[in-house]
């Protein structure tokens, strides 16, 4: 969809803000979705390999104890839902383990495997086992839910059951469909049992037709053992690396594999295991992975990890080449605590030089208190941030998720939490401000974004240029540097009301919006002026000190109705012509002077409280000065004169405040021996554009 005007030029405006700064933790946790139905309601998430998108896929059982509905919902890297939910119609996959599955740009592949569900309280559910081999099946589907094809029989192994299935596009657009097969059974004696697992996969099209037969990687053979998830990270030639979790038999524990193969399945290098017996003091279970520039992989495993002659809960990470060999060292991470649970961790990269870890963070020995930590690295495993704390709810158990990533550098992690608030959660890591030709970075910390898209008369439309002016304040131009249209400037008043404020004078009637943006609060205010006025605001309640919603959002503040330029037609228009008209301005004492001299502009104040004083000068360009009352680096009016004469015969008066206090502005004509007053009563914002200001 095209936008038209200036909503457009805005858009664009912000997915191209600058992306020097890690992303922290920002904002309060919001809720993404709630836990489903126990029972056959299961809730599946399928993440894009970019991580910059989710299908959450629930199916649900009808009334008659038969029929499954398998309903789905897009969400973006933000952690928000970026469309109404879809029916899948005709999918009939019982899946009562969940789905996995691909998004690809147009469609989405869903792979499962069909069981008899665990049905609370006895009894069954929908006769899976009875109306469907218990195979692995897929069936694509577009993003709209229609089926595109039936569903096809992936496994066709009829001995055991199978776990775990997965999908990965290999470098020739095929599909490969992995998946642990359990069985038959072995006994030894009456008190021995053991079962054989593969790790089996086959080849397929992207239309669903077989390429060859299952393939049967061979990797757990040599000994009894349980299967577990496997993933296949393809290359860019004809392999592709397998990386699969196993019971190592009796007496071992739990390991992590990997391997490389060819696209027949063949061996193209020995099986190596994550981690060593020296320093493993539990099993270990396969979390996450992601690829990295140039073809490696970066694996992460949890386990009990030796530090210092104990064993804690923990995790890893290794860096593995496309030919199945480990790269430099490994990240490990510890908990303190030699007692807890098996974390679970997560790893997404962002961009081309940067990971973003997020894992579960024990806060005492207890199971309780469980936190969500994060980190950044880069793509060598080398820390870029301190650890920093994700969740920040008081429940007694938080659980890292996922991570995603949006078009602006930003994060979001997701997490589970309960028993309360319950249900998944997520938390943004939006990327702080930096300064830049267009951006002005205002508060302490640089905390407040501020940038501005106009549209002229002419239907033209631009990104203002920007300029600082203090660390509370800054100016914008439109058509030239040394023209200045708009001054901001954002205030901390929590001390006041509990919020920080906004604002700005504007010395331009052109339609334009002002958008500020809180980064430590991933919260956000759009001020929209329309055309022909001039307006100049102050929201006194624009960000909550401590928090708000941390759902990005974009109220409107329309701009008030102008005050003494309601009949000026173009008038900014034709000012920004006069190119090269004003000579240069300086400052004397208490006045700003323009036109070498000739105009002196001075101004009084009186505040609430009755105090009076006289505004201090200070030129930002040769035809324009601001004046600051009660701090040096907070601006409150800013006044710009132009000779106007080639247009209407007059010296034209503009000016904007950013403060609501009385004031009288005084410009005076040396030259005539004339003045025009401007008086702003108290608690009125007041910009003003004057093009018949002194007459010639």
């Amino acid at each position: 969809m095209v936008r038209s005007g200036i909503s457009a030029f805005l858009l664009s405006l912000l997915a191209a803000s600058s992306l020097a700064q890690l992303p922290l933790p920002q904002g309060l946790e919001f809720e993404v979705y709630p836990f489903g139905e126990p029972g056959i309601g299961v809730t599946s998430r399928i993440v894009a390999e970019d991580r910059s998108e989710f299908l959450l896929l629930g199916q649900e059982l009808g009334d008659d104890g038969r029929t499954l509905t398998a309903t789905g919902r897009f969400y973006g890297g933000d952690g928000f839902p970026v469309a109404e939910p879809v029916v899948f119609e005709g999918f009939t996959g019982c899946a009562p383990f969940g789905v996995s599955g691909l998004l690809a740009e147009e469609r989405v592949l869903f792979v499962w495997t069909p069981l008899p569900p665990f049905v609370p309280g006895g009894g069954s559910g929908p006769p899976c086992s009875q109306e469907t081999p218990r195979a692995v099946r897929a069936q694509w589907f577009s993003r709209q839910g229609a089926p595109e094809g039936e569903a096809f029989q992936v496994s066709t192994t009829e001995e055991g059951e199978r776990y775990y299935p997965s999908a990965a596009v290999l470098s020739d657009g095929s599909l490969l469909i992995s998946w642990a097969q359990v069985g038959p059974e072995r006994s030894g004696d009456e008190f021995d049992f053991y079962i054989l697992s593969r790790q089996l996969g086959r080849r397929f099209s992207a239309a669903g037709e077989a390429l060859g037969p299952e393939l049967n990687f061979k990797v757990n053979e040599d000994f009894e053992s349980e299967g577990g998830r496997s993933v296949v990270v393809p290359d860019a030639g004809d392999s592709f690396l397998l990386i699969w979790e196993y019971d190592g038999g009796e007496g071992t524990f739990g390991e992590v594999a990997y391997q490389s193969f060819s696209f027949s399945g063949t061996p193209l290098s020995d099986k190596r295991l994550l981690g060593t017996d020296d320093e493993r003091g539990g099993p270990q279970s396969l979390q996450d992975h992601v690829r990295l520039p140039g073809g490696a992989v970066a694996v992460a495993w949890a386990s009990y990890l030796k530090a210092e002659g104990n064993f804690a809960p923990g995790f890893a990470i290794q860096r593995i080449s496309p030919s199945g060999t480990p790269i430099g060292e490994r990240f490990i991470w510890r908990n303190s605590f030699d007692f807890g649970r098996e974390t679970d961790v997560r790893l997404g990269r962002s961009g081309e030089d940067r990971l973003l870890l997020a894992w579960d963070l024990p806060q005492d020995r207890s199971f309780f208190r469980q936190r969500v930590g994060g980190r950044w690295l880069d793509t060598e495993l080398r820390p870029l941030s301190e650890t920093f704390e994700v969740s920040a709810n008081l429940a007694d158990f938080n659980f890292a998720d996922d991570v995603l990533f949006d078009e602006e550098g930003g994060a979001t992690v997701l997490f589970s939490s309960f028993p309360s608030p319950g249900g998944v959660l997520g938390r943004r890591l939006a990327v702080g401000c930096t300064s830049g030709p267009n951006t002005l970075c205002l508060g302490e910390g640089d905390r407040f974004r501020a940038e501005v898209a106009w549209l002229d008369f002419a239907g033209r439309d631009g990104q203002a240029g920007a300029s600082e002016l203090s660390s509370e304040s800054g100016s914008f131009w439109f058509f030239r540097p040394d023209n200045v249209e708009l001054v901001a400037k954002v205030v901390d008043g929590r001390r006041n009301n509990g919020h920080f404020w906004t604002f700005y004078g504007a010395l331009s009637n052109v339609a334009y919006q002002l958008t500020v943006t809180d980064t430590l609060q991933s919260l956000q205010k759009v001020y929209s002026n329309p055309a022909r006025t001039f307006a100049s605001v102050g929201d006194t309640r624009a960000f909550p000190g401590g928090g708000g919603g941390a759902a990005f959002h974009a109220p409107t503040a329309q701009a008030p109705v102008p005050l003494e330029a309601r009949d000026l037609l173009d008038s900014l228009r034709q000012a920004s012509a006069l190119e090269g008209a004003s000579r240069p301005g300086s400052t004397s004492g208490d006045a700003l002077e323009f036109e070498d001299g000739r105009f002196r502009a001075t101004i009084t104040w009186r505040d609430f409280a009755g105090r009076t004083g006289v505004g201090h000068p200070a030129m930002l360009t040769a035809d324009t000065g601001t004046f600051w009352f009660f701090n040096p680096d907070r601006t409150e009016v800013v006044v710009k004169l132009l000779d106007g004469r080639p247009r209407n015969g007059n010296f034209w008066v503009f000016y904007g405040a950013l403060t609501n206090v009385e004031y009288t502005l005084t410009v005076e004509d040396t030259l005539r021996g004339t003045n025009r007053t401007y008086v702003n009563p108290l608690r009125n914002f007041g910009s003003v554009g004057d093009t018949r200001a002194f007459p010639e």
